[in-house]
């Protein structure tokens, strides 16, 4: 089993900020993490809540922090979907949420963020098949979205 005591310390807190960035900073300042955007099948998502999926989020994410330690990074909860329960999506979400908290925990500062999937899209009006928003329910995500990219860049 993959060591999640949240990656070991964060592996050292990204290396202490990859020494302070090296002195080659990179301009990028906020990644957008959409993990549903990797659109596991229904029977997968099931385990999403596993120390596994958990090790192999909190590992993405130390990827992204190697690549552009100064950036932040906001992970976005997952949308309802035809095809799983709503129960599991919200123990996948709450996780996911928990997670960030904790990855944020073994960090100087906080460099990950939370936006839930907003309550107004409705897997029943804004989900054109099992998974994927129409146009009405991206509307809606970007309400809550672009305000919150606006604040974190600012």
């Amino acid at each position: 089993m993959p060591p999640p005591e949240c990656c070991t310390l964060l592996d050292e807190s990204i290396a202490k900020r990859e020494k302070k960035a090296c002195g080659r900073g990179t301009s990028h300042t906020l990644t957008i993490y959409g993990i549903s955007r990797f659109n596991p099948p229904s029977n997968q998502l099931s385990r999403l809540c596993s120390d596994i999926d958990r090790w192999s989020i909190a590992k993405m994410v130390q990827a992204l922090l190697r690549i552009a330690p100064q950036s932040r990074i906001l992970a976005c909860g997952i949308f309802q979907r035809k095809d799983v329960d709503d129960g599991t999506m919200e123990r996948a979400n709450m996780m996911l949420k928990e997670l960030a908290g904790e990855i944020n925990k073994h960090l100087d500062g906080e460099n990950v963020f939370w936006v839930d999937a907003p309550g107004g899209v409705k897997k029943e009006e804004h989900v054109v098949d099992h998974a994927h928003l129409n146009e009405e329910g991206y509307r809606i995500w970007d309400e809550v979205l672009y305000p919150k990219i606006i604040g974190l860049l600012t």
